[in-house]
């Protein structure tokens, strides 16, 4: 198993907008994907607990080397960047809740 950063961005779907967010999102990661190539893969996942759903985005960074770059091309300033960007503010500010994000490092156990 590669020690490779991840990078993930944690939040909740309103209920109503729940199927049209989904519909864009499946779009908008494989555009995100296609621009940082330093990312190896991208997955979702969900949980439920009380009737509230909350999703994972866990995308994988090549390597620790890498972060920096990757950081880089999310951002970039290409016309289809920006308009995914202005996309995703959308959807932030109408129908997620608690977006939080992070880069997380893998810390090795020893091994018995």
């Amino acid at each position: 198993m590669k020690n490779r950063p991840l990078l993930v961005l944690r939040y909740q779907v309103n209920p109503e907008n729940e199927e049209a967010f989904e519909q864009w999102y499946q779009a908008y990661m494989k555009r995100f994907m296609s621009r940082v190539p330093e990312m190896v893969t991208g997955r979702r996942v969900v949980t439920e607990r009380n009737g509230i759903k909350e999703y994972l985005s866990i995308y994988e960074i090549e390597s620790p080397e890498k972060v920096e770059a990757a950081l880089a091309n999310i951002v970039q300033d290409t016309p289809e960047r920006i308009k995914d960007s202005a996309e995703w503010h959308e959807w932030e500010h109408t129908t997620l809740s608690s977006l939080n994000d992070a880069v997380y490092y893998q810390l090795q156990f020893e091994e018995r």
